[in-house]
């Protein structure tokens, strides 16, 4: 165990929130909050259509699966070309899978848990700051074993989740609302929520984008460990949603803890890259 969790947790938060609030210059952390505020989508206005909708789709036809490549090279270097197979986005999950509660911590403790010794994650964080929690969505009582619905955060040290708010039909439904879809993909997902104070209390501006490099990093680290854990699980990243409707129905602050992203997890009834 670490110094920080040698003494009092509630002590050392208190001293973490002390120096941060000093430290931390207001001015700056508003600039960030607007321009973040200023990415989000609100209610069901996620897109907005224009004159220009053909002439995109014909962009993106030519465009997916492709790579970015300079026009002028000096030099070709080529490789022997070996055939790769890639485990791909899953959209079919099996709801009526129940995931037991050894595979549930296992997972979440390969995708977010530390290193014996140096406490470090499987993925990097600039100044070993992780301003990235990742928050643990449970919509069925029979989605895993154990947990009851509602919001969890994962405590990498002691390796448990923290319930944070129970889900009611109510929560639910605003959920649904807020990724604008009839029903869940699955009844179990990750979102990647941002305390924005911790990401630019030192690193100020570019802190943020830190954080926003540290979202993906996470969401491929939680995707590896699906692959490790068990080749039937799958998963989706999803940016499609209202994030104030979302960060509320989640008991977050919108305004300081946005989140970045959801990646829908569990079974997968796909046999197929997509």
């Amino acid at each position: 165990m670490n110094k920080f969790y040698e003494d009092s947790f509630y002590d050392q938060k208190m001293k973490k929130d002390y120096f941060e609030d000093v430290i931390l210059d207001k001015t700056l952390l508003n600039d960030v909050l607007k321009f973040h505020q200023s990415t989000t989508f609100y209610g069901y206005n996620y897109y907005t259509a224009n004159e220009n909708d053909e002439l995109l789709l014909t962009w993106m036809n030519s465009t997916e699966y492709t790579d970015v490549l300079p026009n002028f090279v000096i030099e070709e270097v080529a490789f022997d070309e070996i055939p790769l197979k890639r485990k791909a986005s899953m959209r079919d999950f099996d709801k009526e899978y129940c995931m037991s509660k050894s595979k549930f911590g296992h997972l979440l403790n390969e995708a977010f848990g530390r290193d014996d010794t140096s406490f470090s994650k499987r993925y990097p964080s600039a100044g070993a700051l992780y301003p990235v929690f990742p928050i643990i969505y449970i919509f069925s009582p029979d989605a895993a074993e154990g947990l009851s619905m509602g919001c969890y955060v994962f405590d990498s040290h002691k390796i448990r989740l923290l319930k944070i708010k129970d889900f009611c039909s109510k929560d639910t439904a605003a959920i649904c609302s807020a990724i604008s879809n009839d029903d869940f993909p699955s009844y179990l997902a990750i979102g990647y929520a941002i305390d924005l104070k911790r990401a630019v209390t030192k690193y100020r501006r570019r802190g943020y984008r830190h954080a926003l490099i540290e979202v993906g990093l996470m969401a491929q680290s939680f995707r590896e460990a699906c692959r490790d854990v068990d080749d039937e699980l799958g998963e989706l990243c999803w940016s499609g949603f209202s994030d104030h409707q979302l960060a509320h129905a989640s008991g977050l602050n919108p305004r300081l803890s946005p989140i970045g992203l959801l990646q829908w997890f569990g079974r997968t009834h796909d046999k197929h890259d997509i």
